[in-house]
């Protein structure tokens, strides 16, 4: 059995949640700080379930692309590259009637984008997130 995403190093930063104008928001109400640190980990967990996670250099330049297209894949306009229609679905399904879910994030110290990359693949193998990319290509 995983770890606890606190047990693993990660700060409860957030939350997250879909509205009823179908607007994906990431809010960091819990650790304001955390939107300005750099070479981060991020999890979305919920209901229990550890749904995602990531790397980033700038928390708060990927956290905004998370909501600009999830928002718009909801709304249904995709780009390539961008959130998918199956994710969306995904997204929907798990934040139903305004749920919200926690986000997590971890900064790496000293800031060293190996140790980045190294921690992501081993907290997405402990995890399994459903919402991974890296899973699918594995199954």
């Amino acid at each position: 059995m995983p770890r606890t995403l606190e047990e693993a190093g990660f700060s409860h930063v957030g939350h997250v949640w879909i509205s009823d104008q179908r607007t994906f928001t990431i809010e960091y109400d819990l650790m304001p700080e955390a939107e300005w640190w750099v070479c981060s980990l991020y999890a979305f967990r919920i209901m229990g379930e550890v749904v995602r996670i990531g790397k980033t250099l700038f928390l708060r330049q990927r956290i905004a692309a998370w909501q600009r297209d999830v928002t718009n894949a909801l709304k249904g306009k995709f780009r390539r590259g961008a959130t998918t229609q199956v994710e969306a679905n995904e997204w929907t399904s798990r934040l139903v009637c305004n749920l919200r879910g926690d986000f997590f994030a971890m900064r790496i110290l000293p800031p060293n984008i190996k140790v980045l990359r190294s921690k992501e693949t081993q907290l997405v193998e402990e995890y399994d997130p459903p919402l991974n990319h890296e899973r699918r290509r594995r199954a």
